[in-house]
Order: structure tokens, then C-alpha cells, then sequence
């Protein structure tokens, strides 16, 4: 009897371990890991095109009426406003209608400047290095006259209580004065570089 029960608890044994060894799932193979998304934009930015030099000149002379039209829209206002005839409300209104038009410019030069390039023996020439290269600079400083009045001007400070050398963006904005003084200094860049961006243009 005794013998009965020891084979009988036994087979209950058994039984069980073959049970859980059936409920075990096996193991699932790895799947492949998934690209980035830093990864797949990476793949799916086309690289540069080289240009040459007389293709950049064509299409930086395509901007350059846009830069002169722009620009005296926006030269007009900060006129009125030095001269007391508007008020800093009324400038930063008025700038912020033609920031549409601004950021559009802005837009189309980045993205061709970027999609273009020339070559490292061609942005050796003078005339890249004399004028071309100033077309690009452009929509940025027309930008900057857009937005200063009301988004302020970037300072980069130390962090505080870092010994680390970290450096912190600090927006500030400008009084009256601060922004005409500003502007007078962006007005003289842009005429310098227009003009510089003029003298390779094809007569």
C-alpha cells in the first residue's frame, strides 16, 4: 500500500513537470532594433549639389531686388519711429505684418544655401570671398530688424554658479534709445554687405 502511494504521488509529479515545462513559452527571436529617427532623417537628407560660381551669382541676383523691397518697407518704419511719428507699439505692429514675407526670404535662401554648395576651389575666389558670400547674410539681419523691437536681442552669459565654463542665452529687451542705437548698427551692416553683394552682380 505504502508502495502504492509512493508511485502515485510520483506520477502527480511527473505529470506537473511535464505541464509547466508545456506552458513555458520559448523564447522569441530578437527583432532587428529600429532605425532613429535622427538615423532615418540623416538618410533622407539629400546631399549638397555643387554649383559654380555664376550659377550662385544668378540666384543671388534673383534675391536682391527682394532684399531692397523688403528692406525699404522696413527702413520706412523705423524712420517714422525716429522721427516720433509712430510710437514703439505701432513699430513693433507694423514690423510684425512683414515678418511673414521676412521669414519666407529667409526661408528660401537657408534652404538653398544649403542644398548648394560650391566648390572648396570656387569659395577660394574673390569673387565669393568679396561679395557672394554676403547674400546669405542678408534675410538674417532683415530678420533681426523684424523681431528685435518686440522679441528683444540675445545675451550669452555665464551660468550661474557653474566653474564649468557653461554659457546660458539671456533674452534682453531694449529701451527706445537701446533699440535705435540697435537698428543704426544693423542698417550699417546690411548697406555694407548689399553692397559688397552688388559689386560682383552682373552688369
Amino acid at each position: 500500500m505504502r508502495r502504492l502511494m509512493v508511485l502515485i504521488v510520483l506520477g502527480v509529479l511527473l505529470v506537473s513537470g511535464v505541464a509547466g515545462c508545456a506552458k513555458k513559452e520559448s523564447p522569441k527571436p530578437e527583432s532587428p532594433a529600429a532605425p532613429s529617427k535622427q538615423a532615418e532623417q540623416k538618410e533622407q537628407q539629400p546631399e549638397a549639389k555643387t554649383v559654380t560660381v555664376s550659377e550662385l551669382t544668378a540666384k543671388e541676383k534673383e534675391y536682391v531686388p527682394r532684399f531692397v523691397e523688403i528692406h525699404k518697407k522696413i527702413s520706412d518704419l523705423y524712420a517714422a519711429f525716429n522721427k516720433g511719428s509712430i510710437d514703439r507699439q505701432k513699430l513693433n505692429s507694423e514690423l510684425m505684418k512683414l515678418k511673414p514675407e521676412v521669414d519666407q526670404l529667409n526661408k528660401e535662401s537657408r534652404e538653398y544655401h544649403k542644398g548648394n554648395k560650391l566648390s572648396p576651389e570656387d569659395r577660394k575666389e574673390q569673387v565669393y570671398k568679396d561679395g557672394l558670400i554676403y547674400g546669405k547674410k542678408l534675410p538674417n539681419i532683415l530678420g533681426n530688424m523684424v523681431v528685435v523691437p518686440s522679441k528683444g536681442v540675445s545675451l550669452i552669459k555665464p551660468a550661474d554658479n557653474s566653474s564649468s565654463g557653461n554659457m546660458t542665452i539671456e533674452k534682453k529687451q531694449l529701451t527706445d534709445e537701446e533699440l535705435k542705437a540697435d537698428y543704426q548698427k544693423r542698417e550699417k551692416d546690411y548697406q555694407e554687405y548689399l553692397s559688397k553683394l552688388n559689386s560682383v552682380m552682373p552688369k
